[in-house]
């Protein structure tokens, strides 16, 4: 059995970890096996499904670039049963195929998720980013990006790197709910989603404008926010101050994203930056329509007629209007599947490319 160790700061649900977990899900387990080394001594929350598959979980915990560097080489060092090492954090994948390269280390992957780190553009920030690349480049022997864009970013021209969709499976978006029901949402709401973690990058703060927004012009509508995270009392407090506690709603994490996305009318992503995020794959195989600002990649639109583009500089009444307009858009057949799966976006499709990769490098 190869077993791939997968470097990423935890598996709670996220997009890049939602990715991990459908591609753990569909793995041929008696020939291959997934392990994965965390940077937080905390539960997540995939955290029991991975044990149940068979995976082992690692865990360091340091301060800081260079603690973090070395607490990962000395495990690595000692630890030299893994086929390859796959590293999915931006940019310290530099210093962990670094460790892995003085380990003794074969195949290292690196895998951008993402077009930007988001910090300030300020000088250490750029030292850092140059080092990070550098490392990346020189001590990466494979290279893996959801999207043109998130390669870019980390890769030099020179490193070809494998395109690797963010896939889902297609099965999970069959299934009914009765989620508008528990919502009290009638058929003649319009039922709003925004999910992703409560970052600032995220940019809650716009979609809570735009519900206030929504609410003087007397519309009929719910958003519901789903996921977890620092900026979420802040949020739910924003959202009481403005009197919208009976229009938006804090779902919370939760497991039954398809059917939250099924049962939506739009979903909308206000973020400031994004490489190609996994739940706007998931709300196009849902056919659900997505109203998303024009700092996310435009490669994202995946050509079924879902996506749309908004800039955040935009007077509100532009994003209302649009939105207004999606609820008629939601794409019941299921025909737009068979040009998804041609593009690469089932995890079965997906994870015959990332074991032939592996393989070949």
């Amino acid at each position: 059995m190869k077993r791939i160790l997968h470097i990423i700061g935890s598996m709670n649900r996220a997009g890049a970890e939602t990715m991990l977990i459908n591609l753990y899900r569909v793995l041929d387990r008696d020939q291959y096996q997934f392990d994965f080394l965390y940077f937080t001594n905390e539960k997540c929350d995939y955290d029991d499904e991975i044990e149940r598959l068979g995976g082992k979980i690692y865990r360091v915990e340091s301060i800081g670039t260079i603690g973090r560097f070395w607490e990962t080489y000395k495990f690595l060092k000692s630890n030299e049963q893994f086929y390859a090492i796959h590293t999915h954090t931006l940019l310290n994948n530099g210093f962990n195929v670094f460790g892995a390269y003085l380990a003794g280390l074969k195949k290292r992957i690196s895998h951008s998720h993402n077009t930007s780190n988001g910090n300030a553009d300020n000088f250490s920030s750029k030292i850092y980013y140059h080092i990070s690349k550098f490392l990346i480049n020189t001590f990466s022997n494979g290279y893996i990006a959801c999207g043109n864009e998130a390669g870019s970013y980390l890769f030099y021209k020179k490193n070809r790197f494998l395109y690797l969709p963010n896939a889902v499976n297609f099965d999970d978006f069959t299934q009914d709910n009765n989620l508008r029901n528990d919502l009290k949402c009638d058929e003649n709401t319009i039922l709003i989603c925004q999910i992703g973690r409560f970052l600032e990058v995220k940019n809650h703060s716009f979609s809570i404008e735009l519900a206030k927004y929504m609410d003087e012009r007397n519309i009929n509508f719910k958003l519901i926010f789903v996921g977890d995270g620092v900026l979420r009392e802040t949020m739910e407090k924003r959202v009481k101050e403005f009197g919208l506690d009976s229009k938006v709603e804090f779902l919370g994490l939760r497991k039954d994203i398809p059917a939250i996305l099924s049962s939506s009318d739009c979903m909308i992503l206000p973020s400031l930056h994004e490489g190609f995020p996994v739940v706007l794959v998931e709300s196009q195989v849902a056919g659900t329509p997505s109203l998303i600002s024009t700092n996310v990649a435009k490669e994202v639109d995946l050509g079924v007629g879902l996506v749309q583009f908004e800039s955040l500089a935009s007077n509100l009444d532009l994003w209302v209007d649009k939105l207004l307009k999606m609820k008629g858009l939601k794409k019941i057949d299921k025909c737009h599947l068979n040009a998804l799966e041609n593009k690469g976006f089932s995890t079965k499709g997906s994870l015959k490319q990332l074991i032939t990769y592996y393989n070949d490098i």
